[in-house]
């Protein structure tokens, strides 16, 4: 009896902790006959590429030093000197983009003054530009204050697009004695 019952618990034990596996094989076939039609493959010529247009933004049709009542002020650029601060009126705007991906803003400000900067677009998904830059984003080239060109230690320029292809520009440009910071936009 005692051996019955430690053969009962071994087959127990070894049908629990054993894996078993069963195939069942049915016989018989199946047959499937399509017929496909031919397939040609062409290496088609690549589209070609069109350049974007070159668009030019100009929201103001009359001279730099214009003293137009009717016209409105299209934003404000402040520009901080040791310690004094000077905020100028964006009397008039264009913008420049070019085929080979670079931008320039020009802003005309009151008084005769105008900025001026020419933007490399690497990525156009991205709306910011940067002063000393790596070469896989977009850059600040050059920046120009009156006709005379800025070094300063850091830049940064946002071209935001909006509505019916205008734009609203943010910058911050900062130097070791002069500042200039504002927003202005087109229309």
């Amino acid at each position: 009896m005692k051996q019955l019952k430690i053969f009962i618990a071994a087959t127990l034990f070894v049908l629990i902790n054993s894996k078993a596996e069963a195939q069942i094989r049915i016989g018989g076939g199946i047959s499937i006959d399509v017929s496909l039609p031919e397939v040609i493959i062409r290496n088609p010529e690549p589209p070609r590429r069109v350049p974007p247009r070159r668009r030019v933004i100009r929201t103001h049709e009359c001279e730099r030093n214009c003293e137009c009542t009717t016209s409105r002020s299209f934003g404000e650029i402040t520009n901080q000197f040791r310690g004094r601060n000077r905020t100028y009126d964006v009397v008039d705007i264009n913008i420049d983009e070019r085929r080979d991906g670079i931008i320039e803003v020009t802003a005309f400000l009151e008084g005769g003054n105008e900025m001026h900067f020419v933007l490399s677009n690497v990525n156009p998904y991205d709306y910011n530009y940067s002063y000393h830059c790596n070469d896989h984003s977009n850059n600040i080239i050059e920046m120009y204050y009156n006709d005379e060109e800025l070094h300063p230690e850091n830049a940064n320029i946002s071209l935001q697009p909006k509505a019916r292809g205008n734009y609203a520009v943010v910058l911050n440009i900062n130097d070791y004695d002069e500042h200039f910071f504002g927003r202005f936009s087109t229309f």
